[in-house]
């Protein structure tokens, strides 16, 4: 990574109203936030993948797993480092 290893796993399970189908009482969501590393879309998808797994592991009742929004690209000023459209490595 770009910035060192810096990773927090949080959980959080709120949720104030069940309809009366549900079959679960709460919606459980496991958040990842991590360094992103600049303009290496492919370091990044394995990097979350293994801490979104890490995360599932830990808390195996998770729903939803919410990342960081440039997590797959590699966050950069420099569009043709991205380009996710063309190769669709990042779509798939």
């Amino acid at each position: 990574m770009s910035r060192g290893n810096e990773v927090e796993v949080s959980h959080v399970s709120e949720k104030s109203e069940v309809t009366s189908q549900s079959e679960k009482p709460h919606l459980y969501i496991l958040g990842i936030q991590s360094t992103i590393a600049w303009e290496n879309r492919e370091a990044n998808r394995l990097h979350f993948e293994k801490q979104m797994r890490k995360g599932v592991k830990k808390f195996p009742e998770t729903d939803l797993g919410v990342l960081p929004e440039v997590f797959t690209t590699g966050f950069t000023m420099n569009l043709s480092k991205i380009d996710s459209w063309g190769s669709r490595e990042t779509l798939n």
